[in-house]
């Protein structure tokens, strides 16, 4: 058999039996369940399906769906989606279904995964240890020339791709993150960015100039892939770059003149001014791939930028990037995932700030030992010191704008100590985007693994052997977490029924995941939905009788809940209320829950209850009744003085539900009448006449007919604490 051939199939067969163990017993569940913790797994389980329908059933791209926060629909393009896996599995999960497609995405990514960073290491392996081992172009070939030099290399090539795969970033990742998990392109595109440089960097001055167009178009090709999977990624791969462009400027043989070097002057534009166009053609080279690559994706990026630009709610809080931050005790402390020891750790992560997914960053003892030698023993090695650059760049990113240690911000003379992120959050644009910072981690593994592999092929074959035994001992999560697949039997009653309706899916006072996987069964519409950013279209905190089971407290909108719920319901196209007695544990949040449907729905009796879910059935609209909605400019709700209230900055809309026949006044009132005179409404750009009350706290207007919408403008911030429709007739 050929010999690159066996060099591939030995390594990801490897990887295959130690993908099926490390995340056993996903294997013997794999049409019955997915690996993780059931949460945000069904959110990328959901994504997959969606995929399907939006091209199979809906005929229409993927980037927006009407199935979620009915009747509005949302945007899809800062959801992660992650449609490289939707796209590439459509044949197997129209043949095997959601949960086989699903765990065969987890399979290739960590069998890929660990694929490519095995590549890469054996590239930087040969290049540390010199061209008189290999064939071809010296240190540039990726083939020894003896069997035996073959398995020397190979093996600790194939520990780095371990350590990379295997580690406990990667596997806590699989609690449910599958745009993360699927890392897989990122290894090639820097392995292939790697190479490339380094060829260019090590060749003759005469054949200095433009990269080659083959690999040009091999890293846009991996580059199209990690921009597919992941956002996140793709933000990496553009830091990444540019460190490795200048590395491969500054280590050039020829890159200036030594001080001791005396040149004739006809021979200063050969030594000189060469090097430096050759410098430049490189930029030029990285800027088209990327260039291109950015067209491509321009229909994504243009709304995406004015989308981040224009919306507040895109921009995750500062704070949140704070606490998604890596703790620096998290990269040294063991997993926390781990069946022997797991337990013993878990009180130091539970002082970190947040989640397993986020905060397990666990580098590996043994592995970063390795690393470390490797940096120190080459340190004057160009291909190390490249790694030895990188690997701390992206650990110090990860720990975010402040220093986190043992959950505590550092404080040094009273002043928390900054990161050099907080340098990037403040002058890239859209960077504050992103809100999980200990994701730069990836990056940090690749480079642990690259170094450890260099370290591991001095060592001898034994010792290699047991390097590899004793970093999976370190590593192993089995027996993995799983989620049963496990649908109410209802939904695939209503799954059955053609015609098209929205659910109202309850508890909603925070988004569960759950009730996308129904979905994936019944394929009706959702009143709201668990996605990966805020909705600015939901509807339902803006509603009266939603407000109430969205909040589950009382609202500024004052009117009688029973009255109007046939009518709210009826233009929300809802046929059914869901109450799902698993996601909402004897307690306040089910009391709440009861009370507000009740209040909104009384003597309605259930049409299905299995102990699991209750079922009411929307009751009949037989005469419209007026409502008001919130629009843009409204606050949060808070209490002032104990009474609900909304606040208006400058200016909010507020829509007049009702029918063009009649005649409405409506209320305002306001706990801060000292300032109340200060407003004006308007219709179009028509003011309204206000009447104040004799509390001086309340104003009236009458509105006039068929009115949809109307502006409250103020000269400052006021807060409303009762806004009432009046049906006059």
């Amino acid at each position: 058999m050929n010999r690159k051939i066996t060099s591939s199939i030995f390594p990801l067969l490897g990887y295959t039996i130690l993908t099926i163990f490390m995340t056993f017993p996903t294997i013997s569940h794999i049409t019955t369940a997915i690996p993780g913790d059931g949460f945000d797994g069904w959110q990328n389980y959901w994504n997959l399906w969606w995929i399907r329908q939006a091209l199979l059933n809906h005929q229409t791209h993927f980037f927006y769906t009407d199935l979620l926060y009915s009747p509005t629909g949302t945007s899809l393009l800062f959801h992660t989606l992650n449609y490289f896996n939707g796209l590439t599995t459509l044949p197997i999960q129209l043949n095997f279904g959601l949960a086989v497609t699903y765990n065969l995405v987890v399979f290739f990514h960590f069998i890929m995964a660990g694929f490519g960073v095995y590549l890469l290491a054996r590239y930087v392996i040969c290049c540390v240890i010199g061209p008189h081992h290999f064939k071809g172009e010296g240190s540039l070939a990726f083939t020894p020339s003896h069997s035996k030099g073959r398995v020397v290399v190979g093996f600790p090539a194939f520990i780095a791709g371990i350590i990379f795969t295997f580690s406990p970033f990667h596997m806590a990742h699989l609690l449910g993150h599958m745009q993360v998990l699927s890392l897989t392109w990122v290894p090639f595109y820097v392995l292939w960015l790697v190479r490339t440089l380094n060829h260019w960097r090590l060749a003759k001055t005469t054949s200095f100039g433009f990269l080659p167009i083959k690999d040009l178009i091999l890293m846009g090709i991996f580059l199209i892939f990690t921009t597919m999977v992941d956002w996140y990624q793709t933000l990496y791969l553009l830091l990444f770059t540019p460190i490795v462009i200048v590395w491969a400027i500054a280590t050039r043989p020829d890159r200036f003149l030594k001080t001791s070097q005396v040149l004739p002057l006809s021979n200063v534009s050969e030594k000189l001014i060469k090097p430096f166009k050759s410098s430049v053609q490189l930029i030029i080279s990285m800027a088209f791939m990327g260039l291109v690559v950015g067209m491509l994706f321009s229909p994504l990026i243009i709304p995406m930028a004015q989308e981040a630009h224009h919306a507040n709610y895109m921009r995750p809080s500062f704070e949140e990037n704070i606490i998604l931050s890596a703790d620096l005790l998290a990269f040294i402390t063991p997993s926390e995932l781990h069946p022997w020891w797991g337990n013993y750790f878990r009180p130091i992560y539970d002082t970190f700030t947040t989640t397993t997914s986020e905060r397990l960053v666990f580098i590996g003892i043994i592995p970063l030992l390795l690393a470390i030698f490797a940096g120190v023993r080459y340190r004057k090695n160009k291909m190390i010191l490249l790694w030895a650059i990188i690997t701390p760049i992206f650990m110090i990113l990860a720990l975010g704008p402040y220093l986190h240690v043992a959950g505590d911000m550092v404080n040094i003379n009273g002043t928390l100590m900054p990161m050099p992120y907080l340098l990037l959050y403040k002058i890239v644009p859209f960077i504050g985007i992103t809100r999980s910072l200990s994701r730069y981690s990836l990056i940090v593994m690749i480079g642990v693994a690259v170094l450890a592999g260099v370290t591991l092929y001095r060592f001898k074959l034994r010792y290699q052997l047991l390097a590899f035994i004793l970093i999976c001992l370190e590593f192993v999560t089995i027996p993995y977490p799983i989620s049963m697949i496990d649908t109410p039997e209802f939904f695939t009653m209503i799954g059955q029924d053609k015609q098209d309706y929205t659910i109202a899916a309850l508890p909603m006072n925070w988004d569960r995941p759950n009730t996308l996987l129904y979905q994936t069964v019944h394929s009706k519409k959702l009143l709201t939905a668990y996605t990966s950013r805020n909705n600015p279209l939901d509807l339902t905190w803006r509603t009266p009788v939603l407000q109430q089971w969205r909040t589950l407290q009382d609202d500024i909108i004052k009117t009688d809940l029973a009255k109007i719920a046939p009518t709210v319901l009826h233009d929300f196209n809802v046929r059914y209320i869901v109450l799902d007695y698993y996601q909402m544990p004897v307690g306040d949040e089910r009391h709440d829950t009861e009370k507000w449907v009740s209040i909104a729905l009384p003597n309605l009796d259930p049409i299905y209850n299995d102990g699991r879910l209750t079922v009411y059935e929307s009751p009949k609209m037989h005469e419209r009744q007026a409502y008001l909605q919130f629009g843009e400019g409204w606050g949060r709700l808070e209490s002032i003085s104990e009474i609900p209230s909304r606040m208006i900055s400058n200016e909010a809309t507020l829509s007049i539900i009702a029918d063009e026949s009649n005649q409405y006044q409506l209320i305002i009132t306001s706990p801060e009448s000292d300032d109340w005179h200060d407003m004006t409404i308007f219709h179009g750009d028509i003011p309204l006449e206000l009447a104040f009350m004799a509390d001086n706290n309340s104003v009236i207007i009458s509105l006039p007919a068929k009115i949809e919408m109307i502006r409250l403008i103020t000269g400052h911030p006021l807060h409303i604490s009762q806004l009432t429709l009046i049906d006059i007739k």
